[in-house]
């Protein structure tokens, strides 16, 4: 799959040596956790919640209004935010509400909801998995 990177509405960032050491330590730990199934993330009505190991930093791309627990989340970027975010074991994020955009009631629930990962307790009211990764 093809994906654009630089536009006009993504604008390229250059990062100095020390940030870029910084990022790519936080995505081997956050693949590792991810791999042993220390990770999952599930999102009920405005609120995303993401559990993962203590100190775990974890990456968000969140709407403008976004937050983590009561304060405002991420560095905006084309349109939206984002950002990383140390865990304390969960992560409880808050989208902005959207006027009049309430879920339309449907006959057809969509597709089942597939297996948790091991030892992952998924909390009542989830029906989706959200891949882990853009790719999956």
């Amino acid at each position: 799959m093809k994906r654009t990177i630089c536009t006009t509405a993504h604008p390229v960032t250059n990062l100095r040596m020390k940030a870029i050491g910084v990022e790519l330590q936080r995505r081997a730990a956050r693949t590792s956790a991810v791999r042993a199934g220390q990770v999952t993330a599930y999102r009920i009505g405005d609120t995303v919640t993401v559990r993962a190991p203590d100190g775990t930093a974890v990456p968000a791309g969140l709407p403008a209004g976004s937050t983590v627990g009561s304060d405002a989340f991420g560095t905006a970027y084309a349109g939206a935010l984002s950002g990383w975010t140390a865990s304390s074991g969960e992560l409880t994020f808050t989208l902005p509400a959207s006027p009049g955009t309430a879920p339309a009631a449907t006959a057809d629930p969509g597709p089942a909801a597939t297996a948790p990962a091991p030892d992952t307790t998924i909390p009542a009211g989830v029906t989706e998995q959200v891949p882990y990764t853009p790719d999956s």
